[in-house]
């Protein structure tokens, strides 16, 4: 499994964010508003994109040691700001602390490293955009 899918899976399980934005993926009674790169047009709102910002690989004195360090773009999409940030504390809340393996891919730790929102002039949406740094592997190399 990929990085961006295991952190696809890790929000939409989250109840706080379900509870929210739909899920988990897998569902099809709720849809998932969580969406990879681009939201479809049209979108309901409160949703989620991710997006992945920059990567790079770990190295020691030996060569690349099979850890990456990946940034990845969340953004907390709403009608209004104080929607925008309960989905961000969720959002936040899913992921401080977090570290396991799903499907080969293994996460050390989720980092919060910028925070900032915007009110986006069209579509007259507030947006929360998040980036956090990511320290993962594959555990099947």
């Amino acid at each position: 499994m990929a990085l961006d899918t295991h952190l696809l899976n890790l929000l939409s399980e989250a109840a706080a964010v379900a509870a929210l934005v739909g899920g988990p993926v897998t569902q099809t009674k709720n849809p998932c508003r969580i969406y990879m790169v681009e939201l479809p047009q049209p979108v309901v709102y409160p949703c989620i994109g991710i997006q992945q910002v920059s990567g790079y690989e770990s190295k020691t004195l030996d060569g690349t040691d099979g850890w990456e360090n990946s940034r990845f773009q969340v953004d907390c999409w709403a009608n209004n700001l104080a929607d925008a940030w309960t989905l961000a504390r969720a959002v936040h809340n899913a992921v401080k602390n977090y570290g396991g393996t799903r499907d080969g891919t293994k996460i050390k730790t989720i980092t919060r490293v910028l925070q900032q929102y915007f009110k986006e002039p069209a579509p007259n949406k507030m947006r929360i955009q998040m980036d956090f740094m990511i320290w993962h592997c594959e555990t099947n190399l």
